[in-house]
């Protein structure tokens, strides 16, 4: 894993919101995302799963995930834009 880099400097310094200019490319590429935590809906998706999976049971499974809970974490990344670039080979 890289460990130094612009785009990583800039997440520090900046948030999650950071420009770079690719070396030899004119033109400025803006990244945007955010990260959202939200316990309400890993409890949510919690009960789901086991509703699913091991529909008998799911109280017994719910009061496991409650107790390890705050061991957990649990990130949703929304990814707002994505853009690439192809070249067509003929």
């Amino acid at each position: 894993m890289k460990t130094e880099g612009l785009k990583l400097e800039g997440l520090e310094t900046e948030g999650l919101k950071t420009d770079a200019v690719p070396q030899g490319r004119p033109t400025e590429e803006s990244e945007t995302g955010h990260f959202r935590f939200d316990n309400a809906e890993v409890r949510r998706r919690d009960r789901l799963l086991l509703e699913k999976y091991a529909s008998g049971e799911c109280e017994t499974g719910l009061h496991y995930a409650e107790r390890s809970f705050a061991r957990t974490e649990i990130l949703r990344l929304e990814i707002l834009a994505v853009s690439a670039k192809g070249k067509r080979v003929k």
